[in-house]
């Protein structure tokens, strides 16, 4: 046999065992099990025999991209592979623009500020609801938003300290008998709810196998005796004498769980102290901004910064837009130290159709050290299947990121078909819905915008700018992540095919078609 004979075979070999190893890379990612329960909704069916993933490759040589796209039409993490089209190096002159069509432009790094992840709350409700599910169920909840290469790739999980609104039955705290303990001496072990959950967590981080989970930790409600009443007995503010006390009740709480492997990177100064103090609806713990920048600066940050958590992420505010920069620059009149303590700003989006997120711009501009993070994202108006939420989960998450927000995190990630439960009886939506009975859940449209950006732009990515020529019908956010490659996540809000042209300095450009209603994510 001829020496290129030989180099003819094994070619040839080579050839067809990269195609097996393509084929069989394909055959791993389980496509959507798909429920049309009317002409508009759709959800994609979970059982103990069968769950889909969300493995799509990754792009190789340099030219190489791959495209993403989840559409209203019924499309979910459907993938394409591309090259960028090699540029003619004799060409002096641009293609001439086709007012048809929409154009989008990469440019450079604007600030460098790193994102840090995203992620869910693991309240008392979704906990409740996973339990009822079988340990096959739960296996693929877990793999489904914590896995990187299954599932979403979320890296937060936020954790109540004690219960919120989103849970069975009443409220509770740790230590609520004796009255005017402060010592704390019956913090001594997890209340029931709390040991659930703790369970789940411990196996979450085994099967999701991500070593990129955080966990951050929030108190909404503190125990009766450590509060007074004011305003007719409509809001709950905290005794002065207690101050410190609520500080050790958060120290506690993180050796207690640190005990149990489970060891939080950030905290946060309290859930809605601002929105408590102003509305009777649901008010846990409410704050007068000077007063929490007293506590935070004389008794929560020195506790924390001289013990084994000194270098845990403290996120202050942790409310809706409503009142930021101001709420923080009050805490700094409470008391001149206390923003010194303070390494991140939360918000949450209840509000955001009232408050534009130029206030985020605000903030940074008085807080330009000051990470911004979404801490708590939710959406009523429950319905099965349908698009409206996850096209208002994908604007929220561009708007926010368009103006660097270095994190989001959604309310519930799991919840029964009726959206809850909860004690005050409002219905939320979550990413996972589960049945009736318990025997499969539904991936809800929101599971897969959520996806289009937790998957892919991993912590330590960095914005880039980009431009738009028709903003407001395609909506654009693009990162450089750790590992050199870009990704661009563009939402289409019309209800008709756009095709997109765009244009990175150093690839070139490529032409991409955009479904109406569409959520899409370029990798290159």
């Amino acid at each position: 046999m001829s020496k290129q004979t030989v180099k003819i075979c094994t070619k040839f070999l080579f050839i067809v065992s990269l195609v097996v190893c393509l084929s069989l890379a394909e055959q791993t990612s389980r496509p959507c099990l798909p429920r049309w329960l009317d002409k508009d909704s759709l959800v994609c069916v979970c059982t103990s025999a069968y769950c889909d993933t969300l493995e799509t490759p990754e792009p190789i040589a340099k030219n190489d991209y791959v495209f993403v796209s989840s559409s209203e039409d019924g499309d979910r993490f459907n993938f394409i592979l591309g090259k960028f089209p090699r540029r003619n190096r004799y060409s002096s002159m641009p293609a001439p623009l086709d007012v048809s069509k929409t154009y989008v432009k990469i440019k450079d790094i604007i600030n460098g500020r790193q994102f840090h992840g995203m992620g869910g709350t693991y309240t008392g409700s979704t906990a409740y609801v996973t339990s009822l599910m079988s340990t096959t169920l739960q296996r693929h909840v877990y793999k489904s938003f914590y896995s990187p290469n299954n599932g979403t790739n979320l890296s937060i999980v936020r954790v109540p300290i004690g219960s919120t609104k989103n849970k069975v039955g009443k409220q509770w705290t740790y230590n609520e008998n004796p009255p005017n303990d402060s010592r704390l001496t019956n913090f001594s072990a997890f209340n029931r709810e709390d040991r659930l959950r703790l369970c789940q967590l411990k196996q979450l981080k085994r099967i999701a196998k991500n070593p990129s989970i955080e966990f951050m930790a929030v108190a909404s409600k503190a125990p009766e005796w450590m509060t007074r009443t004011i305003l007719n007995g409509k809001r709950n503010v905290l005794k002065r004498e207690f101050y410190q006390t609520w500080a050790d009740y958060h120290l506690k709480y993180l050796q207690m769980m640190d005990n149990e492997c489970i060891r939080f990177s950030s905290i946060s100064t309290g859930q809605r102290p601002d929105s408590s103090y102003n509305s009777p609806e649901y008010s846990p713990l409410a704050w007068d901004p000077y007063e929490q920048g007293k506590w935070l600066a004389n008794n929560l940050g020195p506790t924390l910064r001289a013990s084994n958590f000194s270098n845990i992420t403290i996120i202050a505010y942790d409310d809706s837009r409503q009142s930021i920069p101001y709420f923080a620059s009050s805490m700094n009149v409470g008391d001149k130290n206390a923003m010194r303590f303070v390494d991140a700003i939360g918000i949450q989006n209840e509000k955001n159709r009232y408050y534009l997120s130029t206030v985020l711009d605000l903030t940074y501009a008085a807080f330009p050290s000051k990470a911004i993070l979404n801490t708590e994202s939710s959406f009523p108006d429950v319905k099965l299947g349908s698009w409206n939420n996850a096209e208002a989960l994908a604007l929220d998450i561009i708007d926010n990121l368009q103006h660097d927000s270095l994190g989001y995190i959604v309310n519930n990630l799991i919840l029964n078909l009726d959206g809850g439960p909860g004690i005050t009886g409002e219905k939320q939506d979550a990413p996972i819905l589960v049945s009736k009975d318990s025997t499969e859940f539904y991936k809800q449209p929101m599971f897969y915008v959520l996806a289009h950006f937790s998957k892919y732009i991993t912590p330590g990515s960095v914005r880039l700018d980009t431009f738009t020529d028709k903003y407001l019908d395609i909506l654009t956010v693009a990162y450089l992540r750790p590992d050199d490659k870009i990704v661009v996540s563009m939402y289409n809000r019309l209800n008709n095919s756009v095709a997109v042209v765009l244009t990175d300095l150093y690839q070139g450009a490529v032409e991409l078609q955009l479904k109406p209603k569409s959520i899409n994510t370029l990798i290159y």
